[in-house]
């Protein structure tokens, strides 16, 4: 049995029921850090890792290790750039220290819908990004998110570009 919420996304019942009910809900209605970050440790173990197998979670047609794009530590570390843009530390493409943080306090499993309401609400042009090829910020969750909503937003397009404004050629 399939059960739909009312933002239209379709999940077995039994995960509704005992993820999306007892565990989201519980974070987004007052949860602590903990109840948060328990949270999210079963969607990474039970839900995420197990669909996303090896594929590349940001350009799922992709088996990991994805070669694009390649490393750029060297280039942002070296003297050229560092040099230009007054940077005092070394890249990193991923800071443990700041993951664990968000990690610790269940972060990504807290709903900023509040927040990006008042941001649009204020008059902030805003630009909501969702990926057709991505498992981490996919459209099928973004734009059930948008639909919840009740601030006005505009219609989702395909982005492109002006080629005048860019470095490179576009392919056509």
């Amino acid at each position: 049995m399939v059960a739909r919420t009312r933002c239209g996304f379709s999940l077995p019942q039994s995960v509704l029921h005992v993820f999306t009910y007892a565990q989201i809900i519980a974070c987004n209605n007052g949860g602590n850090n903990s109840v948060c970050s328990g949270t999210q440790d079963f969607c990474n173990n039970y839900i995420l890792s197990p669909l996303a197998g090896n594929w590349d979670v940001y350009y799922v047609p992709t088996e990991n290790p994805d070669p694009y794009p390649p490393p750029l530590d060297d280039y942002l570390n070296s003297h050229a750039v560092t040099s230009k843009i007054g940077s005092h530390v070394t890249w990193e493409e991923v800071n443990i220290d700041v993951y664990n943080n968000f990690a610790a306090t269940g972060d990504w499993m807290r709903t900023s819908l509040p927040d990006l309401e008042k941001v649009i609400n204020a008059g902030v042009r805003t630009i909501i990004y969702d990926g057709d090829a991505d498992y981490i910020v996919n459209f099928k969750g973004v734009e059930a998110m948008v639909r919840c909503t009740p601030t006005h937003i505009h219609c989702f397009s395909p982005y492109r570009p002006d080629p005048s404004l860019c470095s490179h050629r576009l392919p056509p």
